[in-house]
């Protein structure tokens, strides 16, 4: 795994990551504390624990009281053995399982899950049985040991058919989630995404809306080095919606459609600078790692700028829309929603053959028939005075390779196709690029030459 690279644990997963070494295994012990707590008493159950919900730990009285409880608990175990071997060995049996996801020796990619008690509660749970009838023969009343355990596995099955209601669906859970822990800014975010995918009548958008400004609320005052981009595109997606639905509606609607817009492209754009502050640390790493940047390559969320990309488009800042684009198509080459955002901002600029090359790159990176409507759009009378673009057969409308504008922009498109996976020192797509260009579109070596054109 050494050619991996390092392992990079957001910090809005594990908050200790950022704090010194006392502060963080103060907060680990806290934290088994409150395993113990849900071992015991397991009410309130949350399937996430992401920033903020459990706090740091500052050396309160509560922090140490929750160290000494621990510190007592494991010196009773440690204790046990010379009375009972089997007590003795569950005990450990418990410990040794859950100390490489306890954040005590090295960090975990979360600060607390529930699902790391997994194996730890089989040796909890013999221990329970071994104390119960222990305390029984203690008071000479044997008989109260299966009476007493049986009633707590009552108790913890109610309590098992209670929790599977919240399991019922994405709504469900999330919701139970927010109510359990409602300082985790991702049990927020995942409630507004699991709102407004269970409506596609958007019913629940104002919901959903309101869950994002909850989650963004808990991440707004993290700097960007420390803070996570996908809320924020989470949430611009959902005013784009809202926008969407206040354009189509009457003349009032302009105006508020374009400052939905506006807060999309804000909230996008506190996505991208999160991200790219998150990506020069991945970069520092991986070059301390003695990564070289050709194979670091390029980084980023696409889906980030494919949302600006759409809010640009929507406010008519069709250049800004064109460039957002090519951005998406830097990180994800094969980006079929960011080609068509290509061509509608292309299109919007008059820059018909711009859009055509850029869709046949997509096209002969995809295959994906879905922008042949886009190259309809492009291959006007203006662009193509011959009329001789597309031809129909029996499958259909498609290209004509042998027209030739079609000819020259599909061998511009494959050129551009090799230049960025030469780039990205992708050697398999250059040769396969290059050969299907030469073998099936007739492009000669000047017209893949790996210089861009230069413009007159």
């Amino acid at each position: 795994m050494a050619a991996a690279g390092p392992t990079i644990i957001p910090f809005t997963d594990n908050p200790l990551t950022n704090a010194s070494f006392m502060q963080s295994r103060l907060t680990a012990i806290s934290v088994i504390a409150k395993y113990l707590w849900l071992l015991i008493w397991p009410l309130n159950l949350s399937c996430d624990y992401s920033f903020n919900q459990i706090h740091v730990a500052t050396g309160s009285v509560r922090d140490w009281l929750a160290c000494l409880i621990v510190l007592a608990i494991v010196s009773f175990a440690v204790a046990a053995h010379k009375r009972s071997t089997a007590g003795f060995f569950f005990a450990v049996l418990a410990l040794v399982s859950f100390t490489p996801v306890s954040n005590l020796l090295f960090f975990t990619g979360s600060i607390m899950a529930e699902r790391f008690l997994y194996v730890p509660s089989v040796g909890f749970a013999a221990c329970v049985v071994m104390i119960a009838y222990a305390a029984a023969r203690r008071a000479n009343w044997p008989k109260a040991a299966p009476i007493v355990l049986s009633l707590v596995i009552l108790a913890a099955g109610v309590r098992t058919w209670e929790r599977n209601f919240d399991w019922h669906d994405d709504e469900s859970l999330w919701t139970a989630t927010v109510q359990a822990a409602p300082n985790s800014f991702k049990a927020h975010q995942n409630l507004a995404f699991a709102l407004q995918e269970s409506d596609p009548t958007h019913l629940n958008l104002p919901k959903a809306i309101a869950e994002d400004d909850k989650s963004l609320a808990i991440l707004n005052p993290l700097p960007d080095s420390l803070n996570t981009p996908f809320p924020y595109s989470n949430a611009g997606a959902h005013y784009l919606t809202k926008g969407d639905i206040l354009a189509g509606r009457a003349q009032s609607g302009s105006a508020e459609s374009a400052s939905a817009y506006q807060k999309a492209l804000e909230l996008y754009n506190r996505g991208i600078a999160i991200d790219k502050a998150l990506n020069d640390a991945i970069r520092r790493k991986e070059a301390s790692a003695g990564i070289s940047a050709p194979r670091v390559g390029e980084i980023g969320a696409p889906e980030l700028y494919g949302g600006i990309a759409t809010a640009y488009l929507r406010l008519g800042q069709n250049q800004e829309a064109s460039d957002a684009a090519a951005q998406a198509l830097s990180f994800a080459p094969r980006d079929v929603a960011a080609y068509q955002l290509m061509a509608q901002s292309l299109l919007a600029l008059d820059r018909k053959e711009d859009a055509a090359v850029a869709l046949l790159q997509g096209l002969v990176l995809t295959g994906d028939q879905h922008l042949m409507p886009f190259l309809k759009q492009a291959y006007d009378h203006k662009l193509d005075p011959d009329g001789c673009a597309f031809i129909q057969t029996t499958d259909g409308t498609s290209l004509n390779g042998r027209c030739r504008v079609v000819h020259k922009d599909l061998c511009a498109a494959s050129a551009a196709v090799i230049r960025s996976a030469a780039a990205r020192a992708d050697a398999t797509l250059v040769e396969e690029a290059r050969a299907e260009a030469v073998t099936k579109f007739g492009c000669s070596n000047d017209e893949l030459s790996e210089d861009p054109p230069q413009p007159e």
